[in-house]
């Protein structure tokens, strides 16, 4: 395994470049060498960082990255340990080589579960790969769109606005990892830790300012309405976006 130090600057790649490196590599070699070789090296990282661990999660996505991970269980579990996988794929959808890699974990006896175990030592996400400004840009339109429709569920049955609220939940609290995702990828690699930090503090204070704002309006004007004042925020969000979405697999 390549061990990356900070004694030399590393390549930071796009999308795009990434897609063609994996491609160029996968042409010279035999097929399914690549995540095999990716799973495997997951597999040793986990050991290397948590080598006490006996319960492993892997939470594993519908594409290639969830058969990376698939891979990894399957070492993990052939070394004795007990890794447990979420997986939220499709079987007649996947890619050719996470298939394989299905068939790999099956074979290997992995335990598949739809909800993490209730206690576990360490977790590997192998939800999502390269292409997360899509999906950030997916749960943005999301989180957006509750704004927008937010002054109709303050009239719906209770059960609906419940409802609503949960579904609002999950979409509002996903797209913030695929921004810090986003600003690690296409930051110069000198400069990503400056990058995250001054990104999460310039959303804290956006949050604190918010949560006092809506507070003020919501005791003045009550709540039915004040959730509007949100919608900049998405919008300008899915402008930035959108060069990043648009551009080719």
């Amino acid at each position: 395994m390549l061990r990356v130090t900070p004694d030399r600057p590393w390549p930071l790649h796009e999308v795009a470049a990434i897609r063609r490196l994996e491609q160029r590599a996968a042409a010279a070699l035999p097929p399914h060498t690549l995540m095999q070789r990716a799973g495997l090296a997951v597999a040793r990282l986990a050991l290397a960082l948590a080598p006490h661990a006996r319960t492993i999660w892997v939470a594993c996505g519908p594409g290639n990255n969830g058969g990376d991970g698939l891979e990894a269980a399957m070492h993990l579990k052939l070394w004795g340990k007990d890794a447990v996988v979420s997986w939220l794929g499709d079987e007649a959808r996947m890619p050719d080589d996470a298939r394989a890699s299905l068939q790999r974990a099956r074979a290997a006896g992995v335990r598949f579960a739809q909800q993490p175990p209730a206690q576990y030592d360490f977790a590997i996400d192998a939800l999502l790969g390269i292409g997360s400004a899509r999906v950030a840009y997916m749960q943005l339109s999301a989180s957006g769109l509750c704004c927008l429709v937010s002054p109709l569920a303050f009239l719906a049955p209770l059960s609906v606005f419940l409802a609503f609220l949960l579904f609002w939940s999950v979409v509002i609290a996903g797209d913030s990892p695929q921004f810090s995702t986003l600003n690690a990828r296409f930051t110069p690699p000198k400069l990503v830790s400056s990058a995250l930090t001054i990104a999460n503090c310039i959303g804290f204070s956006i949050t604190i300012v918010s949560i006092a704002l809506l507070a003020w309006l919501i005791e003045a004007a009550g709540p039915q309405y004040v959730f509007l004042m949100l919608v900049p925020g998405p919008v300008l969000g899915l402008a930035a976006l959108r060069r990043l979405v648009a551009k080719p697999a």
